[in-house]
């Protein structure tokens, strides 16, 4: 069976960023989505949601262009 929630400090050690980053970012309302209980506790990332963010932030840093050499 396919693993279908991430814990903040998984998602943090992938970005290579806080947990208090992550924490900050959903306070402020920014991808990644992520679900969260009904009481306000626990917080998970959709492991669908954490592709998406991932494959739509990947940056390019080549010096050349598309079709350029």
């Amino acid at each position: 069976m396919r693993k279908l929630f991430m814990k903040p400090a998984e998602l943090a050690e992938i970005l290579s960023v806080s947990q208090r980053t992550l924490a900050n970012r959903r306070y402020l309302g920014l991808q990644p989505y992520f679900h969260q209980d009904k009481k306000g506790g626990t917080v998970r990332y959709p492991i669908d949601a954490v592709e998406d963010y991932i494959n739509n932030n990947i940056k390019n840093n080549s010096k050349f262009k598309r079709g350029r050499a």
